[in-house]
């Protein structure tokens, strides 16, 4: 540890069903629950480090949203309007903006009744499957935003 990283305490409450996957997972690879803990953190910390840096706008973010947006939306109560100033802020200075008809979609992802599904997947405007409209959507962010190529082939029939 360098001289300038010092470690700090922090407390967080948990549910004690999350408790005690953390101590079985802990038992099972035959490690303290600290490092499980720790693991945890920085691996969804290396997940989401495009949050952590201010100059990532716009479609440079969408990585993050393609991958785990649906669960930051829901978990974090995020809506159409946080959605936008959390992609969007700034990204119109480098023409690097998202389209709002796709922030409406991730929005409309972290709401569970399945009358937003059916928006979802209309709004998709291709054939996907509708019983997955989370990996529709994925997969959609993903070729547009960050496969930057072609949509993939209509699935024959």
């Amino acid at each position: 540890m360098t001289r300038g990283e010092r470690k700090q305490i922090v407390s967080v409450r948990l549910g004690s069903g999350d408790v005690e996957r953390i101590k079985a997972i802990a038992r099972r690879l035959k490690v303290r629950e600290a490092d499980v803990y720790r693991f945890t953190i920085r691996a969804t910390l290396a997940r989401l480090s495009p949050l952590d840096d201010r100059a990532c706008t716009g479609r440079d973010l969408m990585p993050v949203f393609a991958e785990c947006g649906e669960d930051l939306a829901r978990h974090f109560e995020l809506d159409e309007g946080r959605l936008q100033e959390v992609i969007n802020s700034g990204a119109a200075l480098t023409d690097n903006e998202v389209e709002d008809d796709d922030i409406t979609l991730l929005a409309l992802s972290a709401m569970p009744d399945s009358y937003n599904n059916k928006r979802l997947l209309e709004g998709l405007r291709r054939r996907m499957d509708p019983d997955a409209p989370a990996t529709s959507l994925r997969d959609y962010l993903f070729w547009k935003y960050v496969a930057a190529r072609e949509p993939p082939p209509e699935p024959k029939e």
